[in-house]
């Protein structure tokens, strides 16, 4: 399922998206770390949810140009900032994996 950004969006009023929110937000109490690839989180209730992890979690967020590192520090202030550019070959921020305890 592809859930767009939209600011005004309201998951209450739909049963499936309302559902897949409550098994997102069972998940993340779950977890030790949070990965963000590929996301420009324009999306307020990702951001809000990421934003409530517990202090010993770790989140990491992938970001492509300097203005998204930009956008994500102020975001989220205690997540990994770390650049990914998904092409054949591409590896993990060495950085990112010992921020994750991975």
């Amino acid at each position: 399922m592809v859930l767009y950004p939209d600011p005004k969006k309201e998951p209450k009023e739909n049963a499936v998206v309302a559902e897949l929110w409550r098994e997102f937000d069972i998940a993340i109490k779950n977890v030790r770390s949070v990965v963000v690839l590929g996301h420009s989180l324009h999306d307020n209730m990702l951001v809000n949810r990421l934003e409530r992890l517990a202090p010993e979690q770790k989140l990491a967020v992938s970001v492509f140009s300097d203005a998204d590192r930009e956008r994500a520090t102020e975001l989220l202030p205690g997540a990994f900032i770390f650049e990914l550019d998904f092409q054949p070959g591409v590896s993990l921020d060495k950085a990112m994996l010992k921020h994750l305890d991975l």
